[in-house]
């Protein structure tokens, strides 16, 4: 099973992925962006660097990248209730089977929180 980042969006119609384009955003590398410099690895020795060493780190890390992304949005959305990060699974195919949201960024605290 395949495991891939998604950030979603909460509207008064629902929540959706991010519609990349209609932001100006490219899906690809928006993703290594946040992987590598905001969500990171919890272990010391990773390659990519020890970027969310523990929780409140890890808050902290996607509270800046959230605030960034919800500027971005919701200049074209201004119906903009939170921003999520999620976990997609994908079957070996890379058809999508489920998804777990992790966290949200609520634009009235400015801050990112654990589900």
């Amino acid at each position: 099973q395949l495991v891939t980042l998604n950030f979603l969006i909460e509207t008064d119609s629902g929540l959706h992925v991010i519609d990349y384009d209609k932001y100006g955003l490219w899906e690809i590398r928006l993703k290594r962006f946040y992987f590598s410099n905001f969500y990171g690895s919890s272990e010391p020795n990773s390659p990519q660097g020890n970027v969310s060493p523990n929780l409140d780190r890890f808050k902290k890390n996607n509270t800046i990248f959230f605030k960034r992304l919800y500027e971005i949005v919701s200049k074209e959305t201004s119906q903009v209730k939170r921003i999520y990060l999620a976990l997609d699974h994908l079957s070996k195919e890379g058809v999508f089977v489920s998804r777990r949201n992790i966290g949200y960024f609520d634009p009235d605290s400015k801050r990112f929180k654990i589900l």
